[in-house]
């Protein structure tokens, strides 16, 4: 498992902490809590290497960013991005909002700002947040 990730990455535990979300290369490989690769997030995927991940609330949805600010979410049932969107410089941080469809980050020039409604069709999709607290 470690000899695939190289690099410095951010890594993230599903909510269930069953999970782990690895950044390798250009794609996200998830692995069991013992170390063994379960799939990876590549389709229609980033194009530059991917530097952070973070789980939705629900752990039914995967945000990754690349180095190039390029933000993708991942449904985690069917392994297909969902929604892209592109910032403008490096993303160092990103967190989903624990209670609705929000993802906010900050980049390398200390800007914060949020993505509002990044799980594009809640009504055909799951809400990040379902089966939780009630969305704000």
């Amino acid at each position: 498992m470690y000899s695939e990730v190289g690099g410095l990455r951010r890594i993230s535990w599903h909510p269930s902490s069953k999970y782990i979300a690895i950044p390798v290369k250009n794609t996200v490989a998830m692995y069991s809590r013992d170390g063994e690769k379960v799939s990876v997030f590549q389709s229609d995927g980033h194009e530059r290497r991917v530097s952070i991940t973070a789980w939705s609330p629900n752990g039914d949805y995967l945000a990754s960013v690349s180095i190039d600010g390029e933000m993708l979410i991942w449904n985690t049932n069917s392994l297909e991005s969902v929604a892209r969107f592109k910032h403008t410089t490096m993303v160092t941080s990103l967190a989903w909002n624990p209670a609705g469809n929000e993802i906010a980050w900050s980049d390398a020039l200390g800007r914060f700002s949020v993505w509002r409604k990044p799980v594009p069709d809640v009504k055909k999709l799951t809400a990040p947040s379902a089966g939780l607290k009630e969305e704000v």
